[in-house]
């Protein structure tokens, strides 16, 4: 097996493995009688995972790790990881997967460098375990032990695990160098284990969302969709579904929030084979979203059952603020703090947040306390992101004592530290924030900070849009919030959208036309522009999305409007 797993080298097992083919290599296990018992049985236990068979899996890693026994304890912990990851990510069950990874640890604690003993440093992609303090020092070991080992596919984990640390450290560019050269070397096919290629991929994601790279996440994932199989119906499910809900949080954070609709529908798709951890991560995206356009029972719905779940943490802490349940937003994002560590880009999130609910319960010492802490976090580091939350932390904190003139200072200082493009919500906050301390000093340089806020507002669709409305109509400039619900397929037309629900179907170009009396190329530029319009990679996520809207009975017809031309997306 490729040394991702360790073990013996068979070149049929391999081939078929190193292509994803776990149905080839769970026929070839079955039948290769030369292949040691616990070994076969770890082979079967692993292709039971993949495909998603969880009492099998069980059954043959348990059988594998009892054969192995104390007699090839490295080889044990070899079948605890994947026991303790089947339990993480099928069944989100981290209490009994924590235990089969502390075990996995024991048995290599006194044994020989070896490949398990990396595997072991790490059992889960870095993105998965919130204490990054730890984490990073694991890591930089693990690397270090895998290049002397000279194994690849140990390698470009654990490269991309040290950057993933790095990058929640907010050592930016660092991490996404290291995270570069991870993916270089899978997508190379130098890391040919498709494990090592899903920990890789998932904390590229995950790394991008936390820095909100959207440029870097759309190039990684076309290649990785190209290079991998990678597709709403190929490919690992588990890593598909970890893609496009990552994506969509970067997409939140870039303002696109029709678009970030549009790849949480699309992960939703895939989530029942992706199993229930995967899930919970969609859950807390979508939850995450809603929260930013004030549809705040439908992301408690949604949060519900997982209020104690570290993905909740952070839409869980968000939604607590504009119910004005100030303690509890202090309460969860305190215990978020706790598990995170070192990661300063949520930890800076969590802080901001308890800013707003400690001057929201009278309290502007615990503000000011949780300000330094967002500013100690952001010392020494240029990133954008917080440099602007730090920004817009200590603002509201002057402004509570009297200091206007720093609060000034503090929001436009945050504005240059932020381009036109960069997190567009917080430079709007930061627009009204401003807007709303210089409303009695300089009313023309209020009014144009309000209207720069309520632009972004508007365009995303935020419920923040009243507040600027308000504060112009005080100004005396007449303005109408116009609350709109992020929905991709309003830029739609009403041929398009009748376009997409038959794609639904499965149906080809000729029998669109023939059912819309088209011509095929009619319906070809139908197609096209349906993709460009939505973000859609393909046929089949057109088709995914499109059940995903009639499941939940949102596509209703579209008044039509001018076409506009657009090129499908390479």
């Amino acid at each position: 097996m490729p040394a991702y797993v360790g073990g013996p080298n068979w070149s049929e097992l391999d081939a078929a493995l190193a292509l994803g083919n776990f149905r080839t290599v769970f026929e070839l296990a079955e039948h290769e009688t030369t292949i040691d018992v616990a070994e076969r049985q770890l082979i079967i236990g692993i292709c039971h995972t993949l495909l998603h068979h969880s009492e099998q899996a069980i059954a043959a890693l348990v059988d594998s790790f009892r054969r192995f026994g104390g007699e090839r304890p490295a080889r044990a912990a070899v079948a605890a990881v994947f026991l303790g990851r089947l339990h993480y990510f099928l069944h989100d069950s981290p209490a009994v997967a924590n235990g089969w990874f502390a075990r996995a640890r024991s048995l290599v604690a006194d044994q020989p460098e070896s490949v398990e003993q990396v595997l072991v440093a790490l059992p889960l992609p870095v993105c998965d375990i919130p204490d990054v303090t730890a984490l990073w020092e694991r890591a930089t070991a693990a690397l270090s032990l895998a290049r002397r080992l000279n194994d690849h596919n140990l390698q470009a984990k654990a490269l991309a695990d040290l950057g993933t640390a790095q990058v929640s450290r907010a050592h930016i560019e660092d991490g996404m160098t290291l995270l570069d050269e991870a993916m270089t070397m899978v997508l190379s096919g130098e890391a040919d284990s498709p494990f090592a290629s899903t920990d890789v991929v998932c904390n590229l994601l995950s790394a991008c969302a936390r820095a909100g790279d959207l440029r870097r996440a759309d190039q990684w994932t076309r290649a990785a969709d190209l290079l991998l199989g990678l597709s709403v119906d190929q490919g690992p499910a588990f890593l598909y579904t970890h893609c496009r809900s990552n994506l969509g949080l970067i997409l939140c954070d870039a303002g696109r929030w029709d678009q970030a609709e549009v790849a949480l529908r699309l992960a939703t798709s895939r989530s029942a084979q992706a199993g229930q951890r995967a899930e919970g991560q969609i859950r807390a995206a979508l939850a995450d979203l809603w929260v930013l356009q004030g549809r705040l029972d439908d992301a408690e719905r949604l949060l519900a059952a997982r209020h104690d779940h570290p993905d909740s943490i952070l839409p869980l802490a968000g939604l607590h603020l504009p119910q004005r349940a100030h303690d509890e937003a202090i309460s969860v994002a305190q215990h978020g703090m706790r598990l995170m560590g070192d990661d300063r880009m949520r930890v800076a999130r969590l802080l901001a947040i308890c800013v707003e609910a400690e001057l929201g319960r009278g309290n502007p010492q615990g503000a000011r306390s949780a300000a330094e802490k967002i500013d100690a976090l952001a010392t020494g580091h240029p990133v954008p992101a917080l440099q602007a939350r730090a920004a817009l932390a200590r603002g509201p904190v002057a402004e509570a004592t009297g200091e206007t003139s720093r609060a000034v200072t503090a929001y436009e200082a945050g504005l240059h530290s932020l381009t036109s493009a960069d997190w567009p919500l917080v430079r709007a906050e930061l627009h009204l924030a401003l807007g709303r301390t210089l409303a009695t000093t300089d009313q023309s340089a209020a009014i144009s900070e309000a209207r720069a806020a309520d632009l972004i507002f508007e365009r995303l669709g935020s419920p923040a849009a009243t507040d600027t409305a308000r504060l112009l109509n005080q100004l005396g400039v007449a303005a109408t919030a116009r609350p709109r619900r992020a929905d991709a397929t309003a830029s739609l037309t009403r041929r398009e959208s009748e376009v997409l629900k038959l794609l639904r179907g499965g149906l080809t170009n000729a029998e669109i036309a023939a059912q819309q009396h088209n011509s095929v190329r009619t319906i070809e530029h139908h197609v096209s522009a349906i993709l460009a319009k939505l973000g859609l990679r393909s046929r089949a996520e057109a088709a995914a999305y499109a059940a995903s809207l009639q499941s939940a009975q949102k596509l209703p017809p579209h008044a039509e409007h001018p076409h506009t031309p657009a090129n499908p997306p390479t």
